[in-house]
């Protein structure tokens, strides 16, 4: 009889609940109604209700509407107007919520049809925007900056094999034939700014630019140009070699910006000027985003090899004595501080001296020593081997 008892009351209890719910509802019905009929104003929070209104005949039934772009703001505005109503308190972005949670989490109207819509939807807004970041271009540049090959065309392809795309499908990410086609279109423009030539010499594969136009088009990058027209700038030109991988070199020649004048293209900032969080502010010149390639060769790094840049030395002496003349590529600059801090046996390759003191023969031991293999003499003090030469170096170095 208790158990009873307790079933009529929770049954009551419902009861009045739903009769709660009911009456609710009803509020709201006959809120929507007087609406639409005119008798209340339309709310300012409630613009959308006015296209509602166009829709419904004087007899309290709905017009025909023409055109889907027609329907779908009558629709959008029926569902903002009833939300308003309904959520009154809420924000915009709930209600939305409510209609997407509605339409595909519940499956009001089944599960393939939810699932051919949401694929819909997805090519027709998420794809798009997915694009626009994954554009060809990005791609490309991602993989030339990238370190130790680690992005390659065959990684892309890769990836875009987790779409599992169909053929002549597209998918999020770009294919391999349309970054190429951004390389090729890179290639064109690179050409016409800043042309370089390949070539093939005796000693390896050689890469060179327009000196000219490269030197003017990085002046211009640090703002340094119109005051190269002015007055001296200061650059720092060098070349050295360095092993790529077993049996295979290179040598490059190139310059770096060391002017304190020069603006940080990347965030306008003085160049000579850069926070460090310790002492206040630095010269920031100590990066490899202000070195520059001029030429480069792929072979053995050697003295003959160094013969192929000669061009390269002429050039920057002719910059320094005399600068560069007016030209189709712009107006005349001064003669330039140039300078080259290179390692000894850069200079000793590059000046065809030095290097010779484990050598017999007439070679100098270095480029400011008037030793030569054939001078040197030993001798042993206090058991301690002694060269000659090191003492007249140390002479030549006093006087």
């Amino acid at each position: 009889m208790a158990s009873l008892k307790q079933q009529v009351s929770s049954l009551s209890e419902r009861v009045r609940d739903l009769e709660n719910e009911v009456e609710v509802s009803r509020e709201r019905v006959l809120e929507l109604e007087a609406i639409v009929d005119g008798q209340v104003a339309v709310d300012g929070n409630n613009e959308n209700v006015k296209k509602v209104v166009k829709a419904v005949e004087c007899n309290g039934g709905f017009c025909k509407v023409d055109g889907k772009e027609q329907r779908l703001n009558v629709l959008g505005a029926l569902l903002l107007s009833f939300l308003s109503i309904i959520m009154r308190h809420s924000h915009p972005i709930t209600r939305l919520r409510v209609i997407t949670d509605t339409l595909f989490s519940k499956l009001i109207f089944g599960a393939e049809a939810t699932a051919t819509v949401l694929d819909e939807v997805y090519e027709k807004y998420v794809v798009p925007k997915q694009r626009r970041i994954f554009l060809p271009w990005k791609i490309l540049q991602a993989i030339d900056l990238t370190i130790s090959g680690s992005l390659n065309f065959n990684g892309v392809e890769v990836m875009r094999s987790v779409e599992n795309l169909g053929r002549y499908e597209r998918g999020i990410l770009p294919s391999r034939s349309q970054i190429q086609r951004a390389s090729y279109e890179l290639h064109r423009i690179g050409q016409e700014i800043i042309p370089f030539e390949r070539r093939e010499s005796e000693l390896g594969e050689m890469f060179s630019y327009d000196y000219e136009k490269l030197l003017r088009f990085i002046l211009k990058t640090f703002q340094l140009h119109d005051i190269a027209t002015r007055q001296s700038v200061e650059i720092c030109m060098t070349l050295d070699g360095a092993e790529l991988c077993d049996g295979m070199s290179h040598i490059t020649a190139g310059i770096k910006i060391t002017d304190r004048r020069a603006i940080d293209p990347r965030d306008g900032s003085p160049l000579s000027s850069a926070p460090d969080g310790v002492v206040g502010r630095i010269f920031k010149v100590q990066s490899r985003n202000y070195c520059f390639a001029f030429k480069s060769l792929l072979g053995k790094d050697c003295k003959h090899a160094y013969k192929e840049f000669g061009d390269f030395f002429q050039f920057f002496e002719r910059l320094k004595r005399e600068g560069l003349p007016e030209s189709q590529h712009g107006p005349r600059l001064f003669a330039m501080d140039v300078w080259s801090p290179q390692d000894l046996s850069s200079i000793w390759k590059s000046l065809n001296t030095g290097s010779g003191a484990r050598k017999q023969g007439n070679t100098y031991f270095c480029h400011v020593c008037p030793c030569t293999g054939n001078t040197i003499a030993r001798y042993l003090v206090e058991e301690n081997r002694y060269s000659f030469s090191c003492f007249v170096l140390v002479l030549f170095t006093l006087n």
